[in-house]
């Protein structure tokens, strides 16, 4: 009788054992399954509002776009999951919400976009340059160039001083924000200057209108792109050839 209720014991501690096993056998399976099913992949969210004009490097340098993960089968085959060579030099060329997922063909090249974001503190100016002028076509959106002056020595009352002239680093490090055709032709009908757009400050502006100018005043007027952000002063004392260098 004892020999028979072990047996019995037995057989249910066995078939219980079993059924455990086979319960979490099945859902490892189920949960291997579902991962099968919906395989996660990275992905790039706008974090805030992006603007258009943006460089693809800035996006998540800047804080306008994260990595998450999402199951591949609910996102579009054209989502950018990772800003990789091939997009860092490329521009947004429309604003996003917050929450919107990066696609692949917003992205464009920038001169086949019409935007650009003006830094904060900044303003937007352009000016005409040859080929020579501008590294022989090499500067393009997303450059940042250094900016040199071609000057005649004055003396102390501001005279120039004969043919004597000079040359000097007039600022660095200035962001390059836009590169187009001023329309301008030869004989040939080929363009004879391009307009390129830097983001400046006021005291940057007011250099480099006296640098196209040479120095030379014939009330000539130049126009800044002024954003909320830009930061101006009216009554600034603006720069004449003494302080030009300063």
């Amino acid at each position: 009788m004892l020999n028979r209720r072990f047996a019995t014991v037995a057989a249910a501690l066995v078939l219980a054992v079993l059924g455990t096993a086979l319960v979490l056998m099945y859902v490892k399976g189920a949960d291997r399954r579902a991962v099968e099913g919906k395989r996660a992949v990275d992905v790039l969210v706008a974090t805030k509002a992006i603007p258009p004009g943006v460089l693809g490097s800035r996006l998540v340098a800047d804080g306008y776009a994260r990595t998450e993960r999402m199951p591949e089968q609910s996102v579009p085959d054209d989502v950018l999951h990772a800003v990789g060579p091939a997009e860092a030099s490329l521009v947004l060329s429309a604003g996003l919400k917050a929450g919107e997922l990066i696609r692949r063909p917003l992205l464009v090249t920038p001169s086949a976009s019409q935007y650009f974001t003006v830094p904060k503190g900044k303003l937007a100016m352009t000016i005409a340059l040859s080929d020579a002028q501008r590294v022989a076509g090499y500067v393009k959106a997303g450059s940042k160039v250094a900016v040199f002056a071609a000057y005649k020595l004055l003396d102390s009352k501001g005279t120039p001083r004969g043919e004597a002239g000079g040359a000097r680093l007039l600022m660095s490090d200035i962001d390059v924000l836009s590169v187009g055709l001023s329309g301008k032709k030869d004989n040939k009908g080929d363009e004879t200057t391009t307009l390129v757009t830097l983001a400046v400050t006021q005291q940057e502006a007011e250099k480099i209108v006296w640098g196209t100018q040479g120095g030379k005043v014939d009330n000539a007027l130049y126009l800044g792109l002024q954003t909320d952000a830009s930061e101006l002063d009216p009554n600034s004392p603006g720069v004449s050839s003494f302080g030009l260098f300063r």
